[in-house]
C-alpha cells in the first residue's frame, strides 16, 4: 500500500471513529502502518511513557459488528446462524454490499483476508511438513468449505435479491472467516464474537502484553439488557455470589440507566507500563505457534507455549518391535484407555476441570502432548505403567472387577515406580527412557534439522528483510514456518535432554509454572 493510500485510509478511519464515538488518547497513542513492518497492517506505538491502569480507549458497543448489529440481523436469527459461522456471513455482506454498509470506513482498513496457512499454495505448504499444522490446516479449510455448503448455499436460495450470488461466494466466505478467526473477540452474552474496531489494531505479544479489554455487565442475550432492565421472560444472566456483591458495591449509586450505558461500553485499559516509542501490544491468549499460524497468521521465536503431539498408533509402534508382542501390548493399551481417569493425577480426576471436557471414545484417536515445562504427559505415563508392569499384577487387575487390586497399587506407586528386580531397571527409568526415544521419534518427521533451519533463517533476517517495509509473501510464510519448526524441535530436544539414559535430569528442581492471567480478553477461535 502507498503512502497516499495509507493516509486516506486512514483519514477515512479516524473520522469513521469520531462518527461513530470511538475515541483513543491521542496524548498517549499514535496509529500507523509500518509498526511492525510485516506488510501492511496497523499497529499503535507509545507517544510518551504510559503508565498501569489508565484507560487509553473507548469503544461503544453499537460501533462493534455482530451478529446481532449486522445489517442481515434478522437473516442469521431466523436461520441461527450465532457464533464465528454468524459472524462470518455477517462480515462477508457487508464487505460485499461495499459503501452502503455502515462499517465501510472500518472494513477498507482492514486487509482483504489473513495470510492463514488454508490460503497458502503447495510450494509454501512443504514449509510444514513435519510441523503440527501439516494437516489440520487444510483440514479447516474444508470443514470452512463444509460449512458454506450447509449455512450459506441456503441463504442464497431464501434470500436471492439480499443475500446475492455475487456476495456470497466461497472464496468471499473463506476471506470473511480468515478475518473473523484472527480478528474477532467475545464480548459478551448478548453480542457473543464480534468485530471490534480500534481493539483489533493492537498486535499480540506472548505474556508481555499492555492492554487488555474490559466490558461492564453481563447483557441478556435475547434484549442486551442489564438485569434490572430485562423483561424477557427468561434470562442467562448468571453470576456467583462474590462477583454479584462486588457488582453491587460497585453500582450502588447508579441507576439502572447508568448501569446499561456503561455495560454498552468497552474500555482499553493499561494492564502493564509502555515506554515512549514501544509497540502497545494485546494478548491474543495462550497459544502456541501452530495455533497463532493457523488462527492469526504469524509465529513468535521463543514462544513458551509450544506445543508437540505423538499419537498412540506412533507409541505403539515405537514400544512394540516385536509382532509376536502386539496382542499383548494392544490388551494392555485397552485396559489403560477403559481405565485412563485411574491413573492421571488427581487434579485432572477433577469433573470441574474443563481440560477433560472432550472426551476420546477411540482409543485411536488419542494422542499425547510435549510440553514447554517438559513433564512427562500424564496420560503417556499411565499407558506406560500398564505397558510395562509385571504380568502377574496385570492378571490380577484383570481378574478384580472392583479394582481394590489396582487401586492398592496406584496408592504404593511412587515406591513401586522405583523398584527393581534382577538388576532391571525400574518403572521409572524405561518410562523415562521412552519419552526420550518418542522425542526422537517424532523429530524424524521434519525434513530438516534444527541446524538447518537456523541456517535457512539467517540471510531471512538480515537488514534487508528488517521488516521495514512490504515484505514477499513467499518470504514471510518461510519465516513463520520456520519459527512454528524451530520451536517444536527445541520443545523435543529439551524432552531429550532431560529424559535421556532413562534418567529424569530435572528431578528435584524447582520447575517455574508459567503464569496464568484469566482477566486477558483473549481473541476467539473461529
Amino acid at each position: 500500500m502507498s503512502n497516499e493510500n495509507s493516509k486516506t485510509t486512514l483519514s477515512l478511519l479516524f473520522e469513521w471513529f469520531e462518527k461513530v464515538g470511538i475515541t483513543y488518547d491521542k496524548e498517549y497513542l499514535d496509529i500507523d502502518y509500518h509498526v511492525r513492518g510485516t506488510g501492511d497492517g496497523l499497529g499503535i506505538v507509545a507517544l510518551k511513557d504510559i503508565p498501569k491502569g489508565i484507560v487509553v480507549c473507548k469503544i461503544p458497543k453499537s460501533s462493534i459488528l455482530s451478529v446481532k448489529t449486522s445489517s442481515i440481523a434478522n437473516i442469521l436469527d431466523e436461520n441461527c446462524l450465532y457464533g464465528g459461522i454468524g459472524l462470518a456471513i455477517a462480515l462477508m455482506y457487508e464487505i460485499g454490499i461495499g459503501k452502503k454498509s455502515h462499517w465501510y470506513d472500518y472494513i477498507q482498513s482492514i486487509p482483504k483476508k489473513e495470510p492463514l496457512p488454508m490460503f497458502w499454495k503447495d510450494e509454501h505448504f512443504n514449509y510444514l511438513v513435519g510441523t503440527e499444522l501439516e494437516k489440520s490446516a487444510r483440514k479447516d479449510r474444508e470443514l470452512l468449505e463444509s460449512d458454506f455448503k450447509s449455512s450459506v448455499l441456503p441463504l442464497i436460495e431464501a434470500y436471492p435479491d439480499i443475500m446475492t450470488k455475487e456476495i456470497c461466494t466461497l472464496e468471499n466466505f473463506l476471506n470473511a472467516s480468515s478475518l473473523v478467526s484472527s480478528r474477532a473477540f467475545q464480548v459478551d452474552d448478548y453480542h457473543d464474537d464480534a468485530m471490534v474496531p480500534l481493539a483489533d489494531i493492537f498486535n499480540h505479544k506472548t505474556n508481555a502484553e499492555n492492554v487488555h479489554l474490559e466490558t461492564d455487565g453481563e447483557l441478556c442475550v435475547n434484549c442486551g439488557k442489564i438485569e434490572k432492565l430485562c423483561n424477557c421472560s427468561y434470562t442467562s444472566i448468571e453470576k456467583d455470589n462474590d462477583e454479584e456483591n462486588k457488582d453491587n458495591d460497585n453500582k450502588e449509586k447508579l441507576t439502572p440507566e447508568e448501569e446499561q450505558k456503561i455495560a454498552e461500553m468497552i474500555d482499553i485499559r493499561m494492564f502493564r507500563p509502555c515506554k515512549k516509542g514501544e509497540e502497545v501490544f494485546n494478548t491474543y491468549g495462550e497459544h502456541p505457534n501452530a495455533s497463532l499460524l493457523n488462527k492469526y497468521g504469524f509465529t513468535e521465536l521463543n514462544n513458551p507455549f509450544d506445543v508437540v503431539s505423538i499419537d498412540i498408533k506412533r507409541i505403539m509402534r515405537t514400544i512394540c518391535k516385536d509382532d509376536r508382542k502386539k496382542p499383548k501390548m494392544i490388551e494392555r493399551a485397552m485396559y489403560w484407555f477403559e481405565h485412563r481417569m485411574k491413573f492421571l493425577p488427581p487434579e485432572f480426576r477433577d469433573p470441574n476441570n474443563t481440560e477433560n471436557d472432550d472426551e476420546i471414545e477411540d482409543i485411536n484417536d488419542f494422542f499425547f502432548r510435549f510440553e514447554s515445562t517438559t513433564e512427562i504427559d500424564p496420560d503417556l505415563r499411565g499407558l506406560l505403567l500398564v505397558q510395562f508392569v509385571d504380568d502377574g499384577i496385570f492378571q490380577t487387575w484383570k481378574r478384580d472387577k472392583k479394582n481394590k487390586a489396582l487401586n492398592r497399587w496406584l496408592k504404593a506407586l511412587p515406591n513401586e515406580e522405583k523398584k527393581r528386580k534382577l538388576n532391571q531397571p525400574s518403572l521409572k527409568e524405561r518410562i523415562c527412557k521412552c519419552v526420550c526415544q518418542f522425542a526422537e521419534e517424532r523429530l524424524k518427521d521434519y525434513p530438516t534439522t534444527l541446524e538447518e533451519d537456523y541456517n535457512e533463517l539467517k540471510p531471512i533476517d538480515e537488514d534487508k528483510y528488517k521488516f521495514k517495509e512490504k515484505v514477499p509473501d513467499d518470504v514471510l510464510y518461510h519465516r513463520w514456518a520456520l519459527l512454528l519448526r524451530i520451536g517444536e524441535k527445541q520443545l523435543l530436544n529439551k524432552y531429550i535432554i532431560r529424559y535421556k539414559d532413562g534418567k529424569d535430569n530435572e528431578e528435584g528442581k524447582n520447575t517455574k509454572d508459567t503464569e496464568t492471567n484469566e482477566q486477558s480478553n483473549k481473541k476467539r477461535k473461529l
